[in-house]
């Protein structure tokens, strides 16, 4: 799926890898770059099992059996290597939100396809860490550690939910380790969060910053995850401040 930004004969590709969930892109990825420059085409991979303009108000039975960390970052990594064919380039820009960070981080530190990288609403915790964090703020600490067991105790289960996520999907992705990955990023990186995120710490983060020599961190002021604020909106700023910096401009 892809979307441009104007007519350019030779646009520049910008890979995009979304959040959680099977929303397709083609019902938001136009909508979300409004407020990017002209001359790109956006590039985003759709996920398996996820129907033309899906909303995600129901996924289907082959997204679940296929929603899997190792699933989703294997096919971005070919997609993006697809990609760089296409356009006959070395190296893309590259943005991923909240999981999508996450699997844009990984990809950054293992391949030598990111050109530039922006990560939104993600860091280099990992989700257990992550979770743990949140809930202890919030005084449930015993509540996250119950999910966690019970996803422990039958990991590959789909129809087993938490969190409104199946425990197949959880034990995919709870405990990889950003951390372990993050210091091998070499691509300049910029990293923006909201202040007041409540599905990831800020302190994730910050550790992302702290690991990943290239990289600048802007902390939004009263933004949530999905950057709103109690003015309003600042996602067509944010995504607006992330696509120039991938592409390298002013």
């Amino acid at each position: 799926m892809s979307f441009r930004t104007s007519d350019a004969t030779h646009p520049l590709p910008v890979f995009f890898i979304g959040g959680s969930g099977c929303t397709s892109l083609r019902a938001y990825l136009g909508t979300y770059f409004s407020a990017a420059p002209e001359g790109l085409e956006i590039i985003g991979l759709e996920k398996t099992g996820v129907s033309d303009r899906a909303t995600g108000s129901t996924c289907s039975d082959k997204f679940w059996q296929n929603y899997t960390y190792d699933n989703l970052l294997r096919r971005n990594v070919a997609a993006l290597d697809h990609i760089a064919q296409r356009f006959d380039v070395d190296k893309i820009p590259v943005i991923g939100t909240s999981e999508g960070g996450v699997l844009a981080l990984k990809i950054a530190a293992s391949t030598a396809r990111v050109d530039r990288l922006a990560l939104l609403g993600a860091g280099a915790l990992s989700q257990r860490q992550e979770l743990r964090l949140l809930f202890d703020e919030r005084g449930q600490g015993q509540a996250i550690e119950t999910v966690f067991a019970r996803i422990d105790a039958s990991p590959q289960s789909v129809e087993q939910t938490e969190l409104g996520l199946p425990h197949r999907y959880w034990a995919s992705v709870l405990d990889q380790d950003p951390a372990k990955f993050a210091p091998y990023v070499s691509a300049p990186t910029l990293i923006i969060i909201g202040q007041n995120d409540q599905s990831v710490p800020v302190a994730s983060a910050q550790l992302a910053d702290a690991l990943i020599k290239t990289s600048e961190l802007t902390v939004w002021p009263d933004a949530s995850h999905t950057f709103d604020t109690p003015s309003g909106t600042q996602r067509d700023a944010v995504v607006s401040m992330a696509v120039r910096f991938v592409i390298g401009a002013p």
